[in-house]
């Protein structure tokens, strides 16, 4: 990692991690969005409870309570009570508990500290997820900001996104190790409306809708790189289009999107991926429902015309090393650090617009 080696390194440690991730036969957990895991390290074992958080791009926000054990089995009556659900019977849940599956992986860590005296967390994970009978591997860089300012943590991402076949995840080694356990695949799913409010003002409406099509964007990335399939790129291109429409919508209600590196590179990934509807044009002449080419003449060479120029379209290869490209990370780095400024911003201005008065006035 000769990225780090450009920091100050506070220390450094090389430890192997065992992980068990514990549900019970109904979801309990999942279903007060919480996660429970038991980690061993060196001989020594902490359980952890996860709670809800968010995602945007690749930014984690969740809390977290840890307690020491003896083995790797929990005990849930060691936590604070005030961190579980109301009327939740703990001792009944522990009962319930069980192996649902386990992380098996070697972590480089470093702990830098930035010019400003920021501190971060760098691991380096490479392992196995087990679940079921069935393996992923795990090769992934975390950062974790232990003090200071946030915005060092993107510093610190755009150059390690730098290096060459680096893709921002969004998708963590819990819910990786879910979707293993149940079989469950990344299917595409078409793009649904944002979840705006009447009583929002016009930030709060655009940090909404920005997070909703940077979230459709790396849902389809997923589902292209893990199974392949070309409609992924369809949704993942729709969701393009919404970015930039709503670049234009909300111009109107005065925001200035100016200076902004993502936005350059958001026209980059429209121009990158405006061969898909010309794809689309193609499938749709080359197929045999295609009744309005059967009949043309010269059927033959028109249709050998058209597997040529659908083959001269980028490939399976172009497609993902553009998804892995630097540019591409930057992007989405670019993007979440934009939303969360917006959000900071947002919460400290009164007097804002409001989306239905904004709403009103476009449509008069």
């Amino acid at each position: 990692m000769h990225k780090i080696s450009q920091y100050t390194v506070i220390s450094h440690k090389n430890q192997m991690l065992y992980n068990v991730y514990f549900e019970t036969p109904t979801r309990a957990l999942r279903t007060m969005d919480m996660g429970l895991r038991v980690r061993r390290i060196d001989g020594q074992c902490t359980q952890t409870i996860k709670t809800s958080g968010r995602v945007i791009g690749g930014l984690h926000q969740r809390p977290e309570y840890n307690e020491p054990i003896d083995g790797l089995d929990p005990q849930l009556g060691l936590f604070n009570k005030k961190i579980w659900p109301d009327n939740c019977d703990i001792e009944q849940l522990q009962t319930q508990l069980s192996p649902l599956f386990s992380t098996d992986f070697r972590r480089l860590h470093w702990l830098l500290e930035m010019e400003d005296g920021t501190l971060i967390e760098v691991a380096y994970d490479c392992g196995k997820i087990t679940a079921a009978q069935e393996e992923a591997d795990i090769c992934e860089i975390e950062l974790e900001l232990v003090k200071g300012d946030e915005a060092q943590l993107f510093v610190l991402g755009k150059d390690i996104a730098s290096l060459p076949q680096v893709r921002l995840g969004n998708v963590s080694k819990a819910q990786r190790g879910y979707m293993l356990n149940e079989g469950a695949r990344f299917a595409v799913k078409p793009i649904d409306f944002s979840a705006l409010q009447p009583e929002m003002d016009v930030k709060e409406a655009l940090s909404v809708n920005f997070q909703h099509g940077l979230k459709h964007l790396q849902y389809h990335e997923n589902c292209y790189l893990e199974e392949g399939d070309f409609n992924a790129l369809v949704e993942l291109q729709k969701s393009i289009m919404f970015l930039h429409q709503n670049i234009h919508l909300f111009r109107e209600a005065g925001t200035s999107f100016k200076g902004y590196s993502w936005v350059e590179d958001l026209q980059w990934l429209a121009r990158s991926f405006s061969w898909v509807d010309e794809r689309l044009v193609f499938q749709k002449l080359l197929e045999n429902k295609a009744y309005y080419i059967r009949k043309l003449p010269k059927l033959k060479q028109l249709q050998k015309k058209l597997r040529l120029a659908e083959q001269a379209l980028p490939s399976e290869e172009d497609i993902f090393n553009m998804l892995h490209s630097s540019r591409y990370c930057h992007f989405v780095l670019g993007l979440t650090e934009w939303l969360i400024k917006l959000e900071k911003t947002a919460q400290k201005e009164a007097n804002s617009t409001s989306l239905l008065a904004f709403s009103r006035s476009r449509l008069n």
